[in-house]
């Protein structure tokens, strides 16, 4: 996992100039490559507490209190 974030931060740096923007760019990618690695191996060793999450995720996008949203 660790591999994968440092090599993912570092292409995604060499693409921008340098500053504030390349430094916010390699974060937010470094981040992000992290994050999909664990849930990959999150889910592919099958972790009980992932499926809480997705639920949670689920019933985020119904709306207020558990409803589903109106159709537009």
């Amino acid at each position: 996992m660790l591999a994968v974030t440092v090599l993912v931060a570092g292409a995604a740096g060499a693409l921008a100039g340098p500053g504030f923007g390349r430094d916010l760019v390699t974060v937010v990618a470094g981040v992000a490559a992290g994050a999909g690695i664990y849930l990959a191996v999150a889910r592919l060793l099958r972790i009980q507490e992932l499926a809480l999450l997705v639920d949670i995720v689920r019933r985020r996008g119904r709306g207020a209190r558990g409803t589903p949203p109106s159709p537009s």
